[in-house]
């Protein structure tokens, strides 16, 4: 810029020499004392130096030391080094082509700590209009690097001196379709991440906000109009477009671990437990590490198991039942509903007689309609079946104990009367 700004002093000089009877600017004027300068002719006069080439001025440098490039009209240049472009060029385009091995800058800008006000390495801003389909950049940086050294399309240090909050890059952006920072491949921090938060803690760090079934968390993974999943700093929800639906912990294989190696709240009517699913004002279930109670507002509740189907196994994954328990059950009463037995008593029911029956056990060595031996060890007995069918035997030998009972009196009576007419003779 310097070298520029020489050369163009230079031809003005030559230009102004050949005029130096009607020229406002002389060489050395203004200012005597110093060899090389240039300024107006009459000490005290104020005039900008105004370049002008084809009838349109190209760059005018102020009299308050401000430098404009391009038509300012007559105007001050609002900055030390103020650029107007009314063209498609670019505004300004430094190469640097310096090929030895020490470090080469594009743009290198320091600003000193002096003074109480706010300070920019590189303050930009692009406006474009509604008219523009075109991408907008406040800045666009290219880096090609073919070594194998570090390369930074943007590279800041911020000191840690100070009491004031620093930023090394800092972007502002209001808007649903606006982004204050947009990337394009993998990111690294090395150090702890905020996300609404000024000081975080952890390495990743998140304001927390409440989640509901349509909008909210702190953290959504997916897409809110279909399966996603969100979070706060107490809960965690999976949706699908607005409606709850199903989590799934470890799918593939892998165990869940909760308040591993921790002292376990116990789970009582009372305390919370390890784990609470439901409000603790309405129907809820607790755990802890061997306990699960089902309650409702701090009373007992009943607890279902694939109460919609299915069956529940203990101690086995055997089984086609209900309920599958490898081991002993004990309990003070059990309640089978089944079907039951009075038809044995109905009038058309064909008891077996005795004699059949003993014929029957000889044969297969157990009684009829019950189960052997070895049938019993290989496949189980169903307590409900099996008591359905010993009331079934305790009907029939109470229907073979009236039989024998009938029989017995209708022999008590005759063996009375048969003693009545022995008496009877022998009274004669």
């Amino acid at each position: 810029m310097k070298q520029l700004l020489a050369n163009l002093i230079t031809i003005f000089v030559i230009t102004a020499s050949t005029q130096l009877s009607n020229a406002q600017w002389n060489i050395g004027g203004n200012d005597l004392s110093a060899d090389g300068t240039m300024g107006p002719n009459m000490p005290g006069e104020i005039w900008d130096l105004v370049f002008i080439t084809q009838g349109n001025e190209k760059m005018r440098l102020s009299a308050s030391g401000n430098l404009g490039i391009g038509n300012f009209s007559a105007a001050d240049p609002a900055f030390k080094v103020d650029i107007s472009n009314t063209t498609s060029l670019r505004s300004l385009n430094l190469a640097n082509t310096f090929t030895s091995a020490s470090t080469k800058y594009g743009i290198r800008n320091e600003v000193n700590n002096a003074g109480t006000g706010g300070r920019y390495g590189i303050y930009n801003s692009a406006v474009s209009n509604v008219e523009s389909a075109a991408t907008n950049y406040g800045i666009y940086n290219t880096v090609t690097h073919p070594g194998s050294g570090l390369a930074y399309g943007i590279f800041s240090t911020v000191a840690t001196s100070g009491t004031g909050t620093h930023y090394g890059v800092y972007s502002s952006a209001s808007g649903a379709s606006n982004y204050s920072f947009y990337g394009i491949g993998r990111g690294y921090f090395s150090d702890k991440v905020g996300l609404g938060i000024t000081s975080p803690d952890g390495q990743l760090h998140i304001k927390n906000l409440e989640v509901d079934l349509t909008s909210g968390g702190s953290l959504v993974l997916g897409a809110t109009n279909e399966v996603n999943m969100a979070f706060d700093n107490n809960e965690i929800h999976v949706r699908n477009n607005g409606e709850a639906t199903m989590l799934y912990l470890n799918p593939l294989g892998g165990n869940v671990s909760i308040n591993n190696g921790a002292t376990v709240n116990d789970a009582s009517l009372s305390s919370e437990g390890a784990f609470r699913i439901g409000d603790n004002a309405a129907s809820n279930l607790i755990m802890d590490n061997n306990e699960i109670q089902a309650r409702n507002d701090g009373g007992s509740a009943s607890l279902g198991l694939n109460v919609e189907g299915g069956n529940v196994y203990i101690g086995t994954w055997s089984g086609t039942e209900k309920l599958n328990v490898c081991g002993g059950i004990k309990a003070t009463e059990i309640r089978v509903e089944t079907g039951w037995c009075d038809y044995v008593f109905a009038n058309d029911y064909k008891l077996r007689p005795l004699k059949e029956v003993s014929a029957f056990i000889e044969a297969n060595n157990h009684l009829p309609n019950i189960p052997p031996a070895a049938e019993v060890e290989s496949e189980g007995l169903a307590v409900g079946n099996m008591t359905m069918r010993m009331m079934e035997k305790i009907e029939e030998l109470t229907l073979y104990l009236i039989q024998q009972d009938k029989q017995l009196q209708a022999l008590t009576e005759e063996n009375k009367k048969m003693q009545d007419q022995l008496q009877s003779l022998i009274n004669r």
